[in-house]
């Protein structure tokens, strides 16, 4: 892989505290304050179909608050990146290196992180759930949707607990697996994490022994 000054990292916000968590989680990690940070919003407006309400008189007064709304949306979601870049420029991420965009919604929130997603970026780093508040859900659908229709970037999907500098590599021997071990040499900075490559293999019927 290029040198980590030169890739791209993209950080899918939503606009929640897990969002802001995830930021947190980044300036943890000494190997990507040394990456092009793109943190990147998908932007729902107003649905076209309430436009078409501004040709009704009876109905000035909901498309004037619809507007209202949307102007506090985004009000809302700048304010909460620019949150987000506050705490990378307070763990020494140099300004050049965080770019903010704002994409108004074409296909889906999912479909348009995918898209961007292929625009030259070594990885994409979100939440495995977001502002859902269901709380038994393992992954949110986006999340879910991203994880089975990206298959050619590697996702990052942050945790609650603060970046440690112990890392488990699941191994199984495949090609898949040495990119996995590629992409982690690339994205370690060295003498800081200790690696463990972890197999698990199957000795009868009904056991399976762990082996690092």
């Amino acid at each position: 892989m290029p040198a980590l000054k030169d890739q791209k990292l993209l950080v899918a916000l939503d606009g929640s505290r897990r969002s802001i968590d995830t930021v947190r989680y980044l300036s943890e990690q000494p190997s990507f304050s040394r990456m092009r940070i793109h943190l990147f919003h998908v932007f729902s407006a107003v649905p076209e179909a309430y436009w078409d309400l501004e040709r009704e008189p009876s109905a000035y007064s909901n498309i004037s608050h619809m507007h209202a709304w949307q102007a506090q949306c985004r009000a809302a979601i700048e304010e909460h990146i620019q949150t987000c870049r506050e705490i990378l420029l307070a763990h020494d991420v140099h300004p050049r290196n965080i770019h903010i965009d704002i994409h108004h919604r074409v296909k889906g929130v999912a479909r348009d992180i995918i898209a961007e997603a292929h625009n030259g970026y070594a990885a994409l780093v979100l939440r495995r759930r977001g502002k859902s508040k269901l709380q038994k859900l393992i992954m949110g659908s986006t999340a879910q949707k991203l994880l089975n229709n990206l298959h050619d970037r590697p996702l990052i999907f942050a945790g609650r607990k603060p970046a440690g500098v112990r890392v488990l590599i699941a191994f199984d021997g495949s090609q898949n697996a040495l990119r996995a071990v590629d992409f982690a040499c690339a994205m370690l900075v060295p003498g800081h994490h200790s690696v463990v490559l972890g197999s698990v293999l199957r000795t009868g019927p009904d056991r399976e022994v762990t082996e690092p």
